[in-house]
């Protein structure tokens, strides 16, 4: 991709956007003769290549008023925007499998905030459904569930429970197994190389708590 392609095109030549309501907003600006920061579109060259480009102006006018152009700098993101979008569709298949995964599952960045969780979660906690929420702590999530009473082994010392079982979250590198008041178990697991860490409650743990943890590791 040569600067000669784009020599003596509008970005209406080169972009063709239709009615997105970006593009909208940003002939609105350019109507107006307002500054415009950051505007990012896609472009197609006369080779058929496309390219991601992203600018930034300021209006330009003479000594009497009259609108001479804008001013600024464009510079090429094809790298950003493909590697965004390959984010995306990543997020958007974990989603689609945890959706449909019978087993529940939440997971937790380095900082211990909540991240992401499926429907099968929000089932095996719904006494303290409305505290899940992106960004909540892991540490407020157990204390939801301590007042909700779905902790049978913490019965009676509460706070004794949760800071052994904050250490154990933090020093974990393997995986750590709780039950709940109504039989199930939890799966903890250890961190991981970023630092995220997974609470999970296999479908076969429903099925098996009967037998304690000690069946569901064989």
């Amino acid at each position: 991709m040569s600067p000669e392609s784009f020599y003596g095109k509008s970005r209406e030549a080169l972009v063709r956007p239709g009615a997105s309501s970006e593009w909208e907003h940003h002939q609105a600006l350019l109507t107006a003769r307002q500054p415009f920061r950051d505007f990012t579109f896609r472009a197609t060259t006369d080779s058929g290549d496309e390219v991601w480009i992203r600018c930034s102006g300021v209006p330009v006018f003479d000594s009497t008023g009259g609108f001479c152009g804008y001013r600024g700098m464009a510079r090429v993101v094809s790298a950003e925007m493909r590697a965004m979008q390959a984010a995306r569709a990543a997020e958007t298949r974990l989603q689609e499998a945890l959706r449909a995964s019978a087993d529940a599952f939440a997971l937790y960045d380095s900082q211990d905030a909540l991240v992401v969780w499926n429907e099968a979660f929000l089932r095996l906690f719904p006494e303290i459904e409305h505290h899940l929420k992106v960004g909540v702590s892991f540490e407020d999530i157990l204390r939801a569930a301590l007042a909700a009473g779905v902790i049978p082994e913490a019965h009676g010392d509460g706070e004794g429970w949760l800071s052994e079982r904050m250490q154990a979250h933090h020093q974990a590198a393997g995986t750590i197994e709780r039950q709940l008041s109504d039989g199930r178990y939890l799966s903890g697991a250890g961190a991981t190389q970023s630092g995220r860490r997974a609470v999970t409650c296999p479908r076969s743990f429903v099925l098996c708590a009967e037998l304690g943890p000690a069946a569901m590791r064989e």
